[in-house]
């Protein structure tokens, strides 16, 4: 659906896309948070979040500025705004011109990726297989209530930077949007930066959580 909603204009563009595209409509699409998990067991080198809470909180939470020291946890939520830039690789015009292929489809987009991720839960048993002894110190109730529909409103912020960095040169250019999409091609869910920005000499490899139970 991703190829349907979204052409090509280059070559960098395509291998993009269709790498989205593949893991999106993939039975392995957020497979390693769910009871199948065990079958898609994350390769090596990936460093791995397996509880619920410390995913959550290194995924959205804020807190970490709050710190009276500089912490090794950064604002992810930063650092997948900061992942692809606009302004790096075209001059005005051209960067409209690629920007018109991003912005057309938002909307169909929010309701595919929507259903992709709902198909997912259900397919994979995660709300269930979360809820048995993998929440972490957060309450149950929590969880059933926001933290999973607020994780499916990242993935959805995921996607988008990706589908963005796609037309600005290709995730290739973008190191950070490009891991983003190696961690979901694990079956897993990226959750967190712990480390250097990136634009510190972070490197997405050894930075980048990832929720996974496999």
């Amino acid at each position: 659906m991703i190829s349907t909603l979204y052409q090509p204009i280059d070559e960098a563009s395509e291998k993009s896309l269709t790498r989205l595209n593949t893991i999106a409509e993939s039975d392995g699409f957020l497979a390693g948070l769910g009871h199948r998990s065990k079958e898609f067991e994350i390769a090596p080198g990936f460093p791995v979040v397996t509880d619920v809470s410390r995913a959550y909180y290194l995924m959205v939470s804020q807190q970490m500025w709050d710190k009276t020291q500089p912490s090794d946890e950064k604002y992810f939520v930063g650092v997948v705004e900061d992942s692809v830039s606009r302004y790096k690789l075209y001059d005005s015009q051209e960067r409209q011109r690629r920007l018109t292929y991003y912005k057309d489809n938002l909307d169909d987009f929010g309701v595919y990726i929507r259903e992709r991720i709902a198909n997912a839960f259900e397919q994979n048993k995660i709300s269930d297989y979360v809820l048995d002894g993998r929440v972490g110190d957060l309450p149950v109730k929590d969880i059933e209530e926001y933290v999973l529909s607020d994780m499916a409103n990242e993935i959805d912020a995921y996607f988008l930077r990706m589908i963005l960095g796609s037309y600005l040169g290709g995730l290739d250019e973008w190191p950070v949007a490009s891991h983003l999409l190696n961690c979901f091609e694990t079956g897993g869910l990226p959750c967190g930066w712990i480390g250097p920005e990136f634009k510190d000499g972070g490197v997405p490899q050894e930075c980048m959580q990832v929720l996974h139970f496999g």
